[in-house]
């Protein structure tokens, strides 16, 4: 993990807050999870989302449509893993059907509604508030532990 944070501080040259290490940490581990678990997922050229030219760097889009709720999150790739450690770039986006409109993606949002639509997929009404505050504590938990460290 703190290699990882590591490397997500240094790919972005900005001094982040302890905070946003977190966050980006938190949405990192969760989307390859996600990714990982569901097999969901493509990868495109960043020339096919002329919405995105100016807004990332990164040559590669991963898009995770979640056709029960008609939203698209989209993700610049700062590096691509067979193994399913991929990197992303900061901000994330998500983009509701029918709309040009792109919205930064947060922690919540995402883990919101990646389980929401796991819910939807599997006609099931589960614990999606139990995942949620899991992963507030974990990334709060990682905040704490970034800022205990940060002069290691």
């Amino acid at each position: 993990m703190v290699q990882q944070l590591t490397v997500i501080h240094r790919e972005q040259n900005i001094n982040l807050t302890d905070k946003q290490i977190a966050d980006r940490a938190t949405i990192q581990s969760f989307l390859n999870c996600y990714l990982k678990e569901t097999g969901s997922g493509r990868v495109d050229s960043r020339q096919e989302y002329p919405e995105l030219q100016t807004r990332l760097e990164s040559l590669q889009i991963l898009c995770c449509y979640l056709p029960h709720q008609g939203v698209e999150v989209k993700a610049g790739l700062r590096y691509f893993s067979l193994t399913g450690r991929h990197c992303f770039e900061f901000p994330l986006y998500y983009q509701m059907a029918g709309k040009s409109e792109l919205l930064d993606l947060d922690y919540v949002t995402l883990v919101a509604l990646f389980s929401k639509e796991l819910a939807l997929a599997n006609h099931s009404s589960g614990s999606q508030d139990e995942l949620l505050l899991r992963v507030v504590q974990s990334c709060h938990n990682i905040e704490q532990f970034v800022r205990d460290r940060r002069r290691d």
